[in-house]
């Protein structure tokens, strides 16, 4: 009878602790989710700063989840999914803002840009005549001296 209720209690402690760890691992993954939404929104170029942090904290969390330190992959996967979305939204919100497009004023010259190109008939093409070689030139300077 002893031998049967240390199997369930040593069964039931076994369970706590795999809910427990479960339930770490469905918050890493959820970090992990939220931190490729925010790569979909750019968030890497709009909001740099947050999403280094985002991918800092996941990498932290997983870290701890492989050492089994679950309290830890917690903490580190909820600030992981907090900086995620908060980069997802500044990307949100600096991709709405319409883009000015700039329309040079009339005869602006841009330095270095000859202007549009005009297509060519082909029978307009000159080909340029080949180049032949300079025969070498004996050396002038004696060597030796």
């Amino acid at each position: 009878m002893v031998r049967l209720s240390r199997l369930v209690m040593i069964l039931a402690v076994l369970l706590v602790f795999f809910a427990f760890g479960c339930a770490e691992e469905e918050a890493v993954k959820k970090a992990d989710n939220a931190v490729k939404l925010a790569k979909e929104s750019h968030a890497d170029y709009l909001a740099p700063y947050e999403y280094a942090s985002a991918e800092q904290y996941l990498a932290e969390a997983h870290k701890q989840l492989n050492e089994s330190d679950y309290q830890g992959a917690a903490f580190f996967a909820k600030r992981a999914g907090e900086k995620a979305d908060a980069s997802a939204a500044i990307a949100r919100q600096r991709n709405s803002k319409p883009m000015v497009t700039w329309i040079p004023p009339e005869g602006y010259k841009i330095p270095g840009y000859p202007g549009p190109l005009t297509p060519v008939k082909p029978e307009e093409v000159q080909t340029p005549a080949p180049v032949k070689p300079k025969p070498a030139q004996p050396s002038t300077q004696q060597e030796g001296k």
